[in-house]
């Protein structure tokens, strides 16, 4: 066809001036087939050219020519039109997404509602242990209880200068209150009132308490391990700490849980779900654990707890942490402890606190009344 449509135009174009003319023009319409030809459908327009060609329409020729060029124009147009489509309609998408992004985002650091906390903390559920809210409410009745029928006065032992240092110290601390199985009630009412005192003044408080509970056997009681402790105080601390009930917060703390084998990963646990509070007191009947120390040592809990807050003051959390553990029987703290640890112990109800607490009563005077002492209680944690 390209021939035929030479052979055309080289005919119509033959000039009295000579072969180069017509060589000349060869090579313009050969060029002209050669840009335009692919630009026409085959419905007759290449057949018009060559018949304008043949009978001297070099008008028509040109039109042709004019009409491709225009229609070559156009499509690289629309190419370019849509290219430009394509390229608004990719940052349109681009766009929409980062939008859905941050959208997901913002849900993200969003609050977590009441259902959403407590479905989280079920997987640090401990069922050998009661509630804390139910053991406390119980405790403290029973002391209340106790208090109006009893007149055996207890010792004051938080008024010990160690109790007081640890109180008022402004790092972290910890004490350990070993007493006897006869002073039992006095150790289990100070905890009971400490913990009323600390929600009166708004003071973030946790514990595990000693308490009786209808829904478990002596049995379930025994079973209390140490890690299953540690959850149990877990579970508390994220409650109390509202700086962490967001989805990006809590969710890694809790992901732990899953590769934590032994009891310190469950301490490291505890230490990361602390950041945020200011100040925190935990108190701990060890009474509630099983007798079973396994491949515990006696100094575990006075190392782990010392131990994170070391860990909580190399990073700079601004977390004061106050220990308290009581004992008044069971072997987890009874014995010799390390030397650095015999100083963080008070005993009471021992033959020298006895002496001791006569000594005080004689100084202070026999009118001392168990108000005044409650009082006295109430005026330690007053920061």
């Amino acid at each position: 066809m390209e021939t035929s449509e030479f052979n055309a135009l080289s005919a119509w174009y033959v000039s009295p001036e000579g072969p180069e003319c017509t060589a000349s023009a060869e090579g313009i319409f050969k060029e002209a087939l050669a840009e335009f030809s692919e630009e026409f459908t085959k419905d007759g327009k290449q057949q018009q050219w060559i018949t304008d060609s043949k009978y001297g329409n070099f008008e028509g020729v040109l039109a042709s020519v004019e009409e491709a060029r225009v229609y070559y124009e156009e499509r690289k147009g629309n190419s370019k039109l849509q290219l430009i489509t394509a390229v608004s309609d990719m940052k349109l998408s681009i766009v929409t997404e980062q939008g859905i992004t941050a959208s997901a985002r913002i849900e993200f650091r969003q609050r977590l509602s009441e259902v959403q906390l407590m479905q989280l903390l079920s997987q640090l559920s401990v069922t050998v242990l009661p509630d804390p809210i139910k053991a406390f409410q119980l405790l403290l009745f029973v002391s209340k209880k106790r208090q109006s029928k009893s007149s055996i006065k207890g010792e004051a032992f938080w008024l010990d200068s160690r109790i007081q240092k640890w109180n008022k110290d402004k790092d972290s601390s910890l004490v350990i209150i070993n007493g006897t199985w006869k002073t039992r009630f006095h150790l289990q009412s100070f905890c009971a009132k400490s913990i009323a005192i600390l929600f009166d003044a708004k003071c973030p408080v946790i514990w595990a308490l000693k308490a009786l509970n209808i829904d478990k056997t002596g049995a379930d009681q025994a079973q209390v391990s140490t890690i299953d402790l540690l959850k149990y105080i877990i579970s508390q601390a994220v409650s109390v700490n509202k700086s962490i009930h967001t989805d990006a917060a809590l969710v890694p703390r809790l992901m732990a849980h899953i590769d934590a084998k032994a009891e310190e990963d469950w301490m490291n646990i505890l230490a990361s779900v602390l950041q945020g509070i200011p100040l925190l007191y935990i108190m701990i009947d060890v009474e509630v654990l099983g007798e079973n120390l396994g491949t515990l040592t006696k100094d575990f809990w006075p190392t782990a707890f010392l131990r994170m807050f070391s860990e909580l003051s190399a990073r700079n959390i601004g977390t004061v942490v106050k220990v308290v553990l009581i004992s008044y029987g069971s072997p987890l703290l009874k014995g010799p402890l390390r030397k650095e640890y015999q100083d963080l112990v008070i005993s009471v109800g021992g033959v020298r606190q006895t002496r001791a607490s006569v000594a005080r009563a004689r100084k202070q005077g026999s009118s001392i009344s168990r108000t005044r002492r409650n009082v006295r209680l109430e005026a330690m944690y007053n920061r």
